[in-house]
């Protein structure tokens, strides 16, 4: 077992996603590209629009953390054009590659903008294709004709086919290996366009599809059962180099892999590094949601205001009783991971509520300047369950004060 890579300064994990039997059957690729698609994916959730300013500006903040690639709106788009052009002319550290169909005309269009890639959807189920009026064989004629002329014209292309994870197995790769032969394509992306795939799914697909290809495969998944993140990860340890994300997980319906949470995993429970800055994971999170007037969930894993808080008596005991020894609380014993190698701000948070002990008391009187005796800590506290009981929610500072103004009859 590889210590090192389990337990670190900014996180401590289990031993056993590093053991020999375990990580035996992984393709790990050597290097992992994020690949965001929040200004394209992403604004397909419902209530979120994108502006021109908005899309530069969420652009800006991706290429700051390292993010190496970015989805954007379709070239025939005028509003995705003026995001384009605008983009490529600020040769920004992130390589922009527009979401263009299988149409020539918006091939050109994208060459002339100065892209150097783009990512071609192609519909690859039953459903996509019936729901397009065509056939697989009209479908893969094309793609054949598209990716070929985008190759013969200089792009890198990645072949995004929808649906993927819903086509019948035979027929997809039949259909893979045609236009892959016949046409050209850098990368196969596997849509799990509903979000309908498990892990064991994702790592099985992902390396037949590595035999099948021979080319870099990149995932793209959605998190309708809540399973996005592990399966980005299985794709990885099967081979996949790009995985697509976008900002907390914005998308249609349940929405796609949240960024963060994909780049974290990786690195803390896989050991591989997607050359992201974690430390600024938080404020681009925070700043893109506000930006953009969504909300960003209490207790959504690593960027959640609850993440790193607790109200147990047990967990804030350890806190005060290392305090009262003169020692630094070690984050790592009752959490994963350091709260700010994420962003989140150091130390933890004691909440104050139904379930508080003398300690949460202890440390909250202590942080706002409140001398309290030891019996009048015992009947602040017994105020404190009442309230929090009687609100059925966490109290305030505020309430906190007027409570011990009240029991020390000031």
């Amino acid at each position: 077992m590889a210590q090192e890579l389990w337990k670190t300064p900014n996180y401590w994990v289990s031993h056993w996603n590093y053991a020999e039997p375990v990580t035996a059957n992984f393709t790990i690729p050597p290097k992992v590209k994020i690949h965001d698609s929040t200004l394209r994916d992403g604004v397909q959730e419902p209530g979120v629009t994108i502006t021109f300013d908005d899309a530069i500006r969420i652009a800006e903040y991706l290429a700051e953390i390292g993010v190496q690639r970015l989805e954007t709106g379709n070239p025939m788009s005028p509003d995705d054009e003026k995001v384009i052009r605008e983009l490529v002319k600020r040769k920004l550290n992130i390589e922009v590659l527009p979401f263009c169909g299988m149409n020539i005309g918006g091939i050109e269009k994208a060459i002339d903008m100065g892209v150097k890639g783009l990512v071609m959807p192609c519909p690859a189920s039953e459903y996509e294709i019936n729901a397009a009026g065509q056939t697989f064989d009209k479908i893969a004629e094309g793609a054949i004709k598209a990716t070929r002329f985008a190759h013969d014209h200089g792009l890198w292309v990645t072949l995004f086919t929808i649906d993927a994870s819903r086509s019948d197995e035979s027929q997809y790769f039949n259909f893979v290996d045609k236009i892959n032969k016949e046409g050209y394509f850098d990368a196969l992306c596997v849509a799990d366009t509903r979000g309908v795939l498990n892990p064991q799914a994702v790592f099985h697909l992902v390396k037949k599809l590595k035999d099948l290809t021979k080319k870099s495969i990149e995932i793209h998944v959605h998190n309708n059962f809540g399973l996005a993140v592990a399966n980005t990860t299985a794709a990885v340890i099967a081979g996949s180099d790009v995985i697509h994300t976008s900002i907390d997980g914005m998308g249609a319906s349940a929405g796609n892999c949240p960024l963060a949470e994909a780049a974290v995993a990786l690195k803390a429970l896989y050991g591989v590094d997607t050359g992201i800055k974690y430390e600024k994971l938080l404020e681009v999170t925070q700043k893109v949601t506000t930006l953009l007037g969504t909300q960003l969930p209490l207790k959504r894993p690593l960027m959640g205001e609850m993440v790193f808080m607790v109200e147990v008596d047990r967990q804030a005991s350890l806190q005060w009783k290392a305090e009262q020894q003169g020692k630094v609380f070690n984050m790592l014993d009752e959490h994963p991971l350091r709260p700010e190698w994420v962003g989140q701000d150091p130390g933890q948070k004691i909440a104050m509520g139904r379930k508080a002990g003398r300690a949460n008391v202890e440390i909250w009187a202590k942080e706002m300047n409140i001398a309290l005796a030891e019996n009048e800590v015992a009947r602040v506290l017994d105020e404190v369950k009442k309230k929090s009981t009687e609100l059925k929610r966490l109290i305030t500072k505020a309430e906190f004060l007027e409570i011990t103004k009240r029991i020390k009859g000031l």
